[in-house]
Parts: structure tokens; C-alpha cells; sequence
């Protein structure tokens, strides 16, 4: 993965505790204070850029089919909140601290975040276009039948609709002339 904001993995910001502590005992009550406060916002920044990278540790090992191949459909369901947990964070920190962020992947494109954190229902709607715009004639049902032939998925034929909806797709029989943009 590449970064686009190299500046922020110069190096980690590190405090010698004692030189502080003395420092502190020179200053006036009034500079003390304000150094106090600078000295948390070094602390919260070297947590910040600590947590960004086992973020990314993270997803690495985590979506590394998708990684190595460059395949969407290759990502695994992933949740911030299952991350988070992972890493010791409340899932707010990790939301904040993936917002607006994208790396570079393997194949030179730049991707968001956001997109190696795929909801299982995400993943299910794909398949779910992919496998009604193979079979056209295909019934709610026989889809629904595929879906959990091919990966195990158990899906409710309402739920099954309602993709389709979601997805632009007509009913049975009523696919596959124009191809509706997902």
C-alpha cells in the first residue's frame, strides 16, 4: 500500500518523560500549563498515527485476497466495529480515523478506506446481480438457491426482492436486455 501523505510516517513522536518532568519545575504555572496541553495534543497525534497503522496492519492481513488479486468480490465481510475490537479502540475513533483517508493499492489506484470495510449485505447484493445478470430467467427463488449453493448464504426470499430493488433489477424474465447501473 502506498501512502499519500508520507510526512505523517516520517517518525513516531516520542516525549523523555524526565527532561519534561524538569523542564515543568522551571516554568511558570502559566508556561507549565500550556505545555501540559501541547504535550497531550503530541500524545494524541502519536496515538492517532500508531492506531492509522495498525489499522492498515489490519486490513492487510485481513482482505490479502483482495490485495493480491485486485478483485473486488475477493474482499471478506469486515466490519469497523470488529476491527476496533480488534485493536482496542471504540469503533468512533476508528470511523474518524478512517474518514476521508485512501491508500494506493497494488494496481496503482487510489481506494478509500472505507473500502476494504465491506458489509456482508454489500457483498451478498453483488453476488446477487452477478449471478441474476448470468441467469436472466432465473425466479427470486432459484437465485436465492444459488446464494446459498455457492456461498453459504442464507438469505430470506423478501430480503432477495427487496436486493433486486435495491439493485435496479427487474423481476424474473425481465433482466438482462439493459443493463442497469449498480
Amino acid at each position: 500500500l502506498g501512502f499519500f501523505n508520507r510526512e505523517i510516517w516520517k517518525g513516531r513522536y516520542q516525549t523523555d518523560a524526565a527532561r519534561y518532568r524538569e523542564l515543568k519545575e522551571t516554568l511558570t504555572p502559566r508556561d507549565a500549563a500550556r505545555i501540559n496541553q501541547f504535550m497531550r495534543q503530541v500524545d494524541l497525534l502519536a496515538f492517532r498515527q500508531t492506531t492509522l497503522h495498525r489499522v492498515l496492519e489490519a486490513l492487510i492481513e485481513s482482505q490479502s485476497d483482495y490485495l493480491i488479486s485486485g478483485d473486488p468480490a475477493r474482499r471478506r465481510p469486515l466490519t469497523q466495529r470488529e476491527v476496533a475490537a480488534r485493536l482496542s479502540v471504540a469503533p468512533s475513533v476508528l470511523n474518524q480515523l478512517i474518514a476521508n483517508k485512501s491508500v494506493e493499492a497494488p494496481w496503482r489506484l487510489e481506494i478509500p478506506l472505507k473500502t476494504f470495510f465491506p458489509s456482508r449485505k454489500a457483498m451478498m447484493r453483488d453476488k446477487l446481480y452477478d449471478l441474476a445478470m448470468e441467469c436472466p430467467k432465473a425466479g427470486d427463488d432459484l437465485l436465492r438457491g444459488e446464494l446459498r449453493r455457492l456461498y453459504g448464504a442464507k438469505i430470506s426470499r423478501p430480503s432477495i426482492i427487496q436486493y433486486r430493488k435495491e439493485l435496479g433489477l427487474g423481476a424474473q424474465g425481465q433482466r438482462g436486455a439493459g443493463v442497469p447501473v449498480r
